[in-house]
């Protein structure tokens, strides 16, 4: 948003207009950006919707022209579209998700079923979520003190479930997928 502030003794007409370039790596100007049925593009506040440009840098020019002399200011700033990201929950939760990490507590015998493609998102809408790859690990708790997280021995790899299944060495470090009576604390 910008502010026009016009001191002058009698009324002119000013024009606003937003433009939008996509700058070369030198800053130059290489192509003007053309957005179709914006009726903000001749306002002080340029309201662009979501996916309106593709990610990169942009220069943003903002002009007023005064009709009845055509004297025209100019200022411009350069704003970077980036990727908003996914939002990863592997658990199904009453309440909304926005990623990040949840506690649950199921007893000996109770099932726990992940399922990242059903409960995850991409805010951009431009993954698939079913093409993606999920793996998991976990750490013990107990009694408020975090053991970490399983690593490979010998790295400062961390072993995921899967890991388990395709190589039989690791298997006397899966305590924590095998443990009972302690708070398991998942990553994925």
């Amino acid at each position: 948003m910008s502010v026009t502030t016009i001191n002058c003794l009698f009324s002119l007409i000013n024009q606003k207009l937003w433009s939008i370039y996509t700058p070369n790596s030198y800053g130059v100007d290489e192509q003007n950006v053309v957005i179709y049925d914006n009726p903000t593009i001749n306002y002080a506040e340029l309201v662009l919707q979501p996916q309106t440009l593709s990610y990169g840098f942009y220069r943003f020019i903002y002009s007023v022209t005064m009709s009845n002399n055509n004297l025209t200011s100019k200022i411009d700033t350069f704003v970077k579209v980036i990727p908003s990201g996914l939002v990863i929950s592997a658990l199904r939760s009453s309440q909304p998700m926005y990623g990040g990490t949840i506690e649950i507590t199921r007893g000996i015998d109770q099932q726990i079923q992940f399922d990242p493609f059903l409960n995850s998102y991409d805010i951009d809408s431009v993954a698939v979520m079913t093409s993606l790859t999920f793996r998991y690990s976990c750490q013990i708790i107990d009694s408020n003190i975090q053991a970490g997280y399983p690593l490979v021995p010998g790295t400062n790899q961390m072993i995921f479930l899967d890991d388990f299944k395709y190589n039989s060495t690791l298997s006397p470090l899966d305590t924590c997928f095998n443990s009972t009576g302690w708070i398991n604390n998942f990553i994925y």
